[in-house]
């Protein structure tokens, strides 16, 4: 008698346009959507990209990938993420704009290196495919107390030049819309 409790979700809103709802949905990740506007907390609460399903998103890659670039649409970039007790991680990273695709070919994951030594083993996986550019955890650009140089700054040193990526939330959504529509393999 005290007390009521009520679950309305945005799909209730009798006032709301149906097709403007729809698009709402489709413009966001499907965790973002149930937590907001559903009220439903997520199996995957914690996870960066739930969106990636192994079935939909791992397969064969295109012969391609390994020898070069297809055509002039597509540009090859790195994403790398250094780290010395976690693991430093270079994407290989096939991107069309026009296509709308992105293939993730290649990966470097290791742990316990020095910066000079991931260098080597990225530029000796990279061989001659031409990399359109880099980027590279923001983090890096701290300095070092002892070098007076940033971690980015080493990686330049050692052959490859990087640009900080955009950490805010607004890059995962985006990267989790290419999961959500297909985009990436």
């Amino acid at each position: 008698k005290e007390w009521a409790a009520f679950y309305y979700t945005i799909l209730d809103n009798p006032t709301l346009n149906p097709e403007d709802v729809q698009k709402l949905r489709d413009s966001m990740p499907d965790d973002k959507w149930n937590l907001e506007y559903m009220a439903i907390e997520s199996a995957h609460a914690g996870q960066v990209y739930s969106e990636f399903a192994y079935a939909k998103h791992v397969g064969e890659m295109p012969d391609w990938t390994t020898a070069g670039s297809p055509s002039s649409a597509w540009r090859l970039v790195r994403a790398l993420d250094w780290g010395i007790d976690h693991p430093t991680v270079c994407l290989w990273i096939y991107v069309n704009v026009e296509k709308k695709q992105v293939y993730i070919a290649d990966e470097f994951v290791r742990s316990g290196m020095v910066i000079q030594e991931s260098c080597g083993i990225i530029k000796n996986m990279t061989g001659q495919r031409p990399v359109d550019w880099s980027t590279i955890d923001p983090s890096t650009a701290k300095r070092n107390s002892q070098t007076r140089r940033s971690d980015r700054d080493e990686f330049a040193r050692y052959g490859i030049l990087c640009v900080p990526a955009d950490n805010r939330l607004k890059t995962y959504d985006t990267a989790k819309m290419f999961f959500k529509n297909g985009m990436v393999k």
